[in-house]
């Protein structure tokens, strides 16, 4: 059976070669990028890439012979590379190298949400600057989510959308509803707590949702399942049509 230890040696191999591709932003040393350094899919690309350095940083089993780099050289370049990440965001100090600040997207909050367990991994070496720096962007993000969230059809702002085949969004209605969580348990005085808790309820209630919601009365935040259903994503069986086919991969995504 494949383990925890059998990915990380394959990421520790991997780690020697993307330092080549981990490059310092001029007159900003405290600032490195992954990549290319651009928006859209290279600021998911860095994320990533920013969270194996962290957990690789922190492991108690790394093998510093097998990466070829040193655990504190790891660190070191993965704060730099959060850095980048937060400061290039809309709510940041910098752009991307393109020129674009990146954020308030369909898929923003999932990139986020896809380096939280590496911000998790080295939260005792952020700086107080680094954590209010990271609140604003959750914060930001989280607004958006509540306020303006449409996917491209304005005459639908701040709607969460499902549906069979049209307006099918399982996966991306769970990973905005865990964003909104996510930003009220590491910010727990956060102003909006209320209507983050809410808008998360429905986006994941919206996730892997199902026609009989419509009538169910279990409760969840003190209403039923039928008060925040809008739609179901998936059939009866749980099969799901995402992309215009029968998606095993997103089903297992999903669930």
């Amino acid at each position: 059976m494949v383990s925890s230890k059998d990915y990380m040696k394959l990421i520790e191999r991997w780690l020697g070669f993307a330092r080549g591709l981990v490059r310092q932003v001029g007159g900003r040393p405290e600032l490195e990028y992954f990549g290319t350094g651009y928006n859209n899919w290279a600021v998911q690309t860095h994320q990533k890439a920013f969270s194996a350095f962290a957990v690789c940083a922190v492991d108690p089993d790394l093998d510093e012979k097998n990466c070829q780099i040193k655990r504190d050289e790891i660190l070191y370049h993965a704060l730099k590379m959060l850095r980048f990440n937060l400061e290039t965001h809309i709510q940041g100090s910098f752009f991307c190298l393109d020129g674009t600040k990146w954020g308030h997207t369909w898929i923003s909050a999932l990139g986020i949400e896809r380096m939280m367990h590496g911000i998790d991994a080295i939260k005792e070496y952020l700086t107080d600057y680094d954590r209010k720096l990271l609140e604003k962007v959750m914060v930001s993000e989280s607004d958006w989510l509540v306020d303006d969230y449409f996917r491209d059809m304005p005459e639908r702002k701040g709607e969460v959308l499902a549906g069979k085949t049209i307006h099918n969004h399982p996966e991306s209605n769970i990973w905005n509803g865990a964003h909104l969580l996510r930003t009220v348990l590491l910010f727990p005085d956060v102003k909006r707590k209320k209507e983050y808790i809410e808008k998360a309820t429905t986006f994941i209630i919206n996730g892997i949702s199902i026609s009989s919601d419509a009538k169910c009365k279990e409760p969840v935040n003190g209403k039923p399942v039928s008060y925040w259903y809008r739609g179901d994503n998936f059939f009866p069986s749980f099969a799901l049509n995402h992309h215009g086919y029968l998606n095993t991969g997103y089903m297992v995504i999903c669930l």
